[in-house]
């Protein structure tokens, strides 16, 4: 009986220093959001290179007005409020 009880203690011991962990629940855990697999990775990809295409044939302006927008975070007042006194000054030089 000292044998039996021994192996399970030894048991419990390994399992506690190398826990064991089902391959089910380590693939859950690194697709578990969906942005995290390849083939998103890659459709994100394709749709930022298609989106790059789209802006570069706007015309300037539009661009410009992107660029604020998005990359400077301006809000759409103030993009309006600039537009309006660049196209004041405009005026202004003719």
């Amino acid at each position: 009986m000292a044998i039996a009880r021994n192996k399970v203690v030894d048991h419990y011991r390994r399992s506690r220093r190398f826990p064991q962990v089902p391959l089910v629940d380590v693939e859950e855990r690194i697709y578990e959001r969906e942005e995290r697999e390849p083939e998103q990775a890659t459709l994100r990809q394709e749709e930022y290179q298609q989106l790059q295409r789209h802006v570069r044939n706007l015309p300037e302006i539009q661009r410009e007005v992107l660029q604020v927008r998005f990359g400077e975070g301006m809000r759409c007042a103030e993009i309006a409020q600039v537009a309006v006194l660049q196209k004041r000054g405009e005026e202004a030089k003719e």
